[in-house]
């Protein structure tokens, strides 16, 4: 599979998240809902990956598709902001400048470093 195929489907099976998000409905806070919504479509896709590497015969060091994803929340008049990658969400008020809501992962961060570590 060509590396903008592996992309490609990484981010169409990203479609799943929303559909883990609402299973866990008011069972969790939201933001606890959010990160066990991003970690079941991860574990997801790896195994939906396994299966096709297993039967094609692909070695794992041979594909290693990824992508971005941020997810926007609002519960009642809350907002919810989750991210995955090197993506932003940016809330813009009128003339009063524009506020970071998120912050990129990506291993240049000193504190994604430590995280990992």
């Amino acid at each position: 599979m060509a590396r903008s195929m592996q992309s490609a489907a990484i981010a169409e099976f990203s479609r799943a998240l929303p559909g883990f998000l609402q299973s866990l409905g008011s069972k969790k806070s939201p933001s606890d809902a959010l990160l066990e919504a991003f970690v079941k479509t991860d574990v997801a896709f790896r195994n939906e990956l396994d299966s096709h590497r297993k039967s094609k015969g692909v070695i794992q060091k041979d594909w290693h598709p990824g992508c971005t994803a941020i997810v926007a929340l609002i519960v009642v008049n809350k907002l919810f902001v989750a991210n995955a990658g090197d993506c932003r969400a940016m809330l813009c008020r009128s003339w009063q400048g524009a506020y970071a809501l998120s912050k990129d992962h990506v291993a240049s961060c000193p504190e994604e470093r430590e995280r990992y570590q």
